[in-house]
């Protein structure tokens, strides 16, 4: 029961840390990469890094965003991912019509899957004529960390533990008990010995 209790404290320590501090991204250099611009909440993503929190385009999970992409030679598919801790979830797959930008808006809430943190965007596309583009964004979700994936869980995980540990209380205090009586038992067969 002391080892459940203990397992689940550290689960819930976790599973808090997770809720309130970023979660890792992959680190890396982007910068655009092609003959075409990138936008996301209006902020030109050229030049930005995505290791450093401190390039970081900040949005509220509530928020919804624009997110652009400009060349001269035109699109004909493009591709937006979120990324966070290594794990990718698809924005936006679609075709182009060889227009020379698109724009879409996203719901942060609906993408945001982790909740408040760090995440890497990334976008890609194929130009008309036949070359490739892509640029990558590193954006700051916040909000409150309870409302999120890993807050929930971790309020879970605490409340499941403090009643693992008030378990784990009331029986060591019976056997501690038992163990107390048991020895008193013993002490007074010895002295009567």
């Amino acid at each position: 029961m002391k080892r459940l209790a203990r397992r689940l404290l550290i689960l819930s320590a976790s599973l808090w840390l997770l809720s309130v501090m970023s979660p890792l991204v992959t680190p890396a250099w982007a910068d655009i990469n092609g003959n075409c611009g990138a936008t996301f909440k209006g902020v030109d993503i050229k030049g930005r890094g995505t290791s450093s929190a401190g390039d970081a385009i900040d949005v509220d999970n509530n928020e919804v965003v624009n997110v652009n992409m400009t060349s001269p030679a035109g699109f004909t598919s493009h591709k937006v991912e979120l990324e966070i801790a290594g794990v990718s979830r698809t924005v936006s797959n679609q075709p182009d019509a060889g227009d020379t930008q698109w724009s879409d808006t996203v719901n942060v809430k609906d993408y945001a899957w982790m909740g408040v943190g760090l995440y890497t965007v990334t976008g890609s596309a194929t130009l008309s004529d036949g070359s490739t583009c892509s640029g990558s964004a590193l954006i700051n979700v916040s909000g409150f960390p309870l409302t999120t994936v890993a807050g929930g869980a971790a309020a879970a995980a605490t409340i499941v533990g403090l009643a693992a540990v008030a378990a784990t209380s009331v029986v060591s205090a019976r056997e501690g008990a038992n163990a107390s009586g048991k020895i008193e038992d013993w002490v007074g067969n010895q002295i009567e010995k």
